[in-house]
Parts: C-alpha cells; sequence; structure tokens
C-alpha cells in the first residue's frame, strides 16, 4: 500500500487549463521543476543544414545544440517547428524555432493571460532566444535549452528520431536512384561513415549522412542477422554432439551387457 503521507504532485492551474484546451499540449519539467507545455501538433522540418554536424558561431547557422552537462558527446537537432510555453511571473511566453531558407529563425511572443489572446511583444531573431531572455529580464540563471526542453531525454529523443527516419528515407531513395542510374555501376563506397566517393558522381552533404544513417540501419541489421546464424550454428553443432553422445553412451552400454 502507497505512503498515504505523500502528497499528490500539484499541476499549475494554467498547465490544466491550456491542456484542457489544447490535447496537442504535453507538459514537461524544467530542471528546477518548473512545469512547460509542448505542442506537438507541429510538424517538424529537416533543413539541409541538419546534415553537417557542426557547431557554428551564428546561432541561425547552428543546426545543433550540444549538451555539455553529459558525460557522452549529445547533440540535439535545433527543428523548425519545436515549439514550447512557459509561464514567467505574470507573463505567458510562447517560444517556437523556425526557417527562413536555410537559416534558423527564433520566434517568441509574450501574452499576459492565460488565454494568450493579448499579446505584448513578439519577435523573430537568428540569436536562440538571447532578444526574449533580455526582454523579460528574468532574475536567476536562466537557461533557453532547459526552456526547450533539451534536459529532458523524452523530448531529445523524439527530435533525434525525426532527424534520423527523414534522413534514412533520403538515403534509401538515394541509393535507389543510384542503382537505377548507368553512370554507378555499384553501390556507393561508404568510406569511415563519413566521405562517399564515386566515380562522375557529386554527392552533398545532406546525401552523404543520409547515405551513411542508412548504411548504419543496414549494418546493424546484417550484424543480428549474422549473430542469429552463429547462434543457430552454435545451436545445431550441440544437437549433433548430444546424439552422437547418446548413441555412444547406447553402444557401450550394449558391450558391456
Amino acid at each position: 500500500m502507497e505512503n498515504n503521507s505523500k502528497k499528490r504532485e500539484r499541476i499549475p492551474q494554467w498547465i490544466q487549463y491550456m491542456q484542457t484546451n489544447n490535447s496537442s499540449l504535453e507538459k514537461f519539467k524544467r530542471a528546477n521543476g518548473a512545469y512547460m507545455l509542448r505542442d506537438i501538433s507541429k510538424p517538424h522540418k529537416i533543413l539541409t543544414i541538419h546534415a553537417e554536424l557542426q557547431i557554428n558561431e551564428g546561432h541561425s547557422k547552428n543546426p545543433y545544440y550540444r549538451k555539455k552537462d553529459t558525460s557522452a558527446v549529445l547533440f540535439v537537432p535545433l527543428l523548425p517547428g519545436h515549439c514550447v510555453i512557459g509561464k514567467f511571473g505574470e507573463l505567458y511566453i510562447y517560444l517556437e524555432i523556425q526557417s527562413n531558407n536555410e537559416y534558423l529563425t527564433y520566434h517568441w511572443k509574450i501574452y499576459n493571460n492565460v488565454e494568450m489572446t493579448q499579446i505584448i511583444h513578439e519577435e523573430t531573431n537568428p540569436d536562440f532566444f538571447t532578444s526574449m531572455k533580455k526582454y523579460i529580464n528574468w532574475l536567476g540563471n536562466l537557461s533557453i535549452p532547459d526552456i526547450l526542453g533539451f534536459g529532458n531525454p523524452d523530448i531529445i529523443h523524439d527530435l533525434q528520431s525525426k532527424l534520423t527516419a527523414t534522413m534514412q528515407k533520403k538515403g534509401e531513395k538515394l541509393i535507389a536512384k543510384a542503382r537505377n542510374s548507368s553512370i554507378i555501376s555499384q553501390d556507393p563506397i561508404i568510406c569511415q561513415g563519413i566521405e562517399i566517393k564515386e566515380t562522375g558522381v557529386n554527392l552533398s552533404s545532406e546525401a552523404t549522412l543520409a547515405l551513411a544513417i542508412d548504411y548504419e540501419s543496414s549494418k546493424k541489421s546484417s550484424d543480428a542477422l549474422r549473430k542469429r546464424f552463429k547462434r543457430a550454428k552454435a545451436n545445431l553443432e550441440y544437437a549433433k554432439n548430444f546424439k552422437y553422445n547418446q548413441y555412444e553412451k547406447k553402444n557401450k552400454e550394449l558391450l558391456e551387457d
């Protein structure tokens, strides 16, 4: 029986109100325990720059956020369509990653009512929401990655999965196109999963990453089949040896009789 002394977790009224009026809003917790909402109804967009795993100084050209508080290197893709809502003091804040051609932009709005009908300010800048942070002048250390949900493993996994799925589909299309092309006589060669070379064919960085992801997926499937075959072979050898030992044992018993 659960301890009755444990208090039921209290969900803020503004969270309950917004979720009641919009079933596409999912709540998540920040590092300090405060609640935020994420709008899962918006489709995510994969840009060409997401094929380049690098950290640029310019926010608009930076397609990934690198988490520095983990033992392993972890990159979170900044995907247009990622949208969160939070409450800071008496202000309700809407943040959405958007894009302008192949550049990332960061759109934010400030409301002074929970219905989010009375907007008091909005901006779109290539600054990773730094302007929003300055506008609300929030006391303490306000972490933009934290309020975007980049401390939540489920959100990180969801963004990474969307990127991987899109790149894998592109990889499959490129491979199918390559196999049907008279220019390429064999499958593209993947060198260390990064560089792809084939005489007479130039591949973009996006195509390279897509093919690399498809290659890794195929390699995992191949490795799994190889392990299953190895186990089946071992089981067969065991069965053969067991049958032989039983036969020898029976012969020995007959000779002794």
